[in-house]
């Protein structure tokens, strides 16, 4: 069983300052992916740390936002709005990359063209994307699943379970 209650970042209300409360979820998302990044598979999981907004890393405002309704559909991070579900639960993704295989993580493969991506989909509440490239792995987002879209993530796995082996 994988107790990530007790990862469960400061809320916002916690701090006075808005630019604080990003600063502090910065520090936990580098202390994970930069400082002390897991291993999947028994390779180092990197970050794509080269495309940086507001001085932090992409793969950062995707673990703590989401695209605004403006932007939806586009990979551009500087109007991204901050969801508090996903941004309490940035300590999650390490650790369910540390936990893999659990039996409470569901896994399947997608391909993309350029790399292999593992998904990682703990109990349907947050999924961890990792790109597998020849030279290296790499962390391309982790979220909190919305219960409206659970059905969709689920339905992804039971049909990739359904593929041969």
């Amino acid at each position: 069983m994988i107790d990530l209650e007790s990862f469960i970042a400061k809320r916002s209300s916690e701090f006075e300052d808005y630019n604080d409360y990003i600063d502090y979820l910065y520090d936990l998302f580098c202390e994970d992916w930069i400082y002390e990044p897991p291993e999947f598979l028994r390779r180092c999981v990197e970050f794509d740390g080269v495309k940086k907004t507001k001085g932090k890393e992409e793969t950062f405002w995707k673990i703590v936002s989401t695209a605004s309704s403006k932007q939806y559909g586009s990979r551009a991070s500087e109007d991204r709005l901050i969801h508090y579900q996903r941004a309490e639960r940035i300590k999650w993704a390490k650790q369910i990359v540390e936990s893999f295989p659990d039996p409470e993580i569901k896994y399947w493969i997608e391909y993309d063209g350029r790399c292999k991506r593992h998904h990682l989909y703990y109990r349907s509440d947050y999924i961890v994307v990792i790109g597998e490239y020849p030279n290296k792995m790499v962390l391309v987002t982790a979220f909190y699943v919305l219960p409206k879209n659970r059905k969709y993530y689920d339905d992804r796995y039971i049909e990739y379970k359904k593929m041969p082996p």
